[in-house]
């Protein structure tokens, strides 16, 4: 993203992390992801292995566009 507040990667095609350092919350491009299913597994504060319900959530893979991560957050997906 171009606010320098803002990370996203993707490693290994298999897990996402989207990094929001700032005071608001912020929308991330998400279309170029690997296809399939991503389940989230911590909202930044904590980690399920099995998914978690948090509130940042992943549209199903092919409605994926963008995402809203909320602000001082850093959500993590794993691709099934």
């Amino acid at each position: 993203p171009e606010n320098t507040q803002l990370l996203g990667y993707v490693t290994g095609e298999k897990v996402l992390v989207l990094m929001n350092t700032s005071w608001e919350e912020a929308t991330f491009d998400v279309s170029m992801l690997p296809e399939g299913t991503w389940q989230q597994v911590t909202d930044g504060t904590r980690f399920v292995d099995d998914g978690c319900d948090c509130s940042t959530q992943m549209p199903p893979a092919e409605e994926a566009t963008t995402i809203v991560v909320p602000a001082r957050s850093a959500p993590i997906w794993v691709r099934q």
